[in-house]
């Protein structure tokens, strides 16, 4: 039985839907899972750049964990913060959050109060600098 190009088409757009579903599933379940089990270290922020059509703004960033690098990044919104605003925070140190389990590092970085609260951490004195940059 031959496959018409009417159901080819519908086979390729359930298989479409279905692999965005699993991957936004995927994420917000590592996100669920970082915040349930973390450790906390100092992260170096390399680059920060604007990226996709949206203008999304790329943080890059590494931390060492038991004398090994791990390099890892996190885009956001700008509606969040402006470009130039988060361009003041390359080269700067700010904490991360990090689990090492199965042999997988999830990590995310804790740069706005919010973040701070989804991982039960105190937003720290030394960034009250950062607060004044976050678009209201």
């Amino acid at each position: 039985m031959a496959l018409t190009n009417k159901t080819k088409t519908r086979i390729f757009y359930i298989s479409a839907i279905m692999f965005i579903v699993a991957f936004i599933w995927f994420a917000r379940f590592t996100r669920h899972y970082l915040e349930a089990d973390h450790e906390i270290a100092n992260c170096f922020i390399d680059e920060i750049k604007t990226v996709g059509r949206e203008q999304y703004v790329l943080v890059k960033y590494q931390f060492n964990v038991n004398g090994k690098a791990y390099k890892s990044s996190a885009s956001f919104s700008q509606k969040i913060m402006s470009f130039e605003n988060f361009k003041l925070l390359e080269n700067k140190s700010v904490p991360a959050a990090y689990n090492l389990k199965y042999g997988k590092m999830l990590s995310y970085i804790l740069i706005f109060p919010d973040d701070y609260k989804d991982f039960n951490v105190p937003f720290p004195d030394s960034l009250n600098w950062i607060l004044p940059l976050m678009k209201k």
